[in-house]
């Protein structure tokens, strides 16, 4: 087993990828982010176990924790999406991604998940692997994440699985 990866504290803050750019969340910014969850299942793909509507004190509390490191995604300099990055044992691991619904439909969503991959070889450079949990229903982002280079490895939390894929120098599926 490869030894676990960490975040370096002085990694990059923010990088760009596709015309798109991210940015750690800090200091912790709640808006737009608290306009995002149309429903109670919009927040559960984010985070299973939130509370809806969006409770900023709940939020504020895991925004502000030391892992997993917290962006913003933007286009043009206004963010579209956000989420998180953990380190693992040789993974990266996306969690807490939602997308602005006002900008879901038109084309962001592939070039979303090469932006977090991209984050994630700045941020975490040993890093082998990307490693997601998906809700189960959610057929959509598994197809998304399939036509990526994800596949299921395996149960991860209650009414999730979890998908995996290579990290690597970027591969053909990380290519516009």
């Amino acid at each position: 087993m490869a030894p676990p990866v960490s975040s370096d504290p002085e990694a990059p803050s923010r990088g760009e990828a596709e015309g798109l750019t991210w940015r750690r969340n800090r200091p912790v910014a709640l808006e737009p982010l608290a306009g995002w969850f149309r429903d109670a299942q919009d927040m559960a793909f984010a985070h299973p176990f939130a509370r809806f509507p969006f409770d900023a004190d709940e939020w504020e509390e895991l925004l502000t924790r030391p892992s997993p490191a917290f962006f913003y995604a933007e286009r043009d300099g206004v963010p579209f999406a956000h989420f998180g990055l953990r380190p693992g044992d040789d993974a990266v691991h996306l969690c807490f991604l939602v997308m602005d619904p006002a900008r879901r439909g038109q084309g962001l969503a592939r070039p979303l998940i090469r932006l977090t991959a991209a984050a994630g070889r700045a941020r975490m450079p040993g890093a082998r692997r990307m490693t997601l949990n998906v809700s189960q229903g959610n057929l959509r982002a598994e197809r998304l994440y399939l036509s990526l280079g994800f596949r299921r490895t395996g149960g991860a939390e209650e009414g999730m699985f979890q998908m995996e894929r290579p990290l690597g120098p970027q591969p053909p599926w990380d290519r516009p």
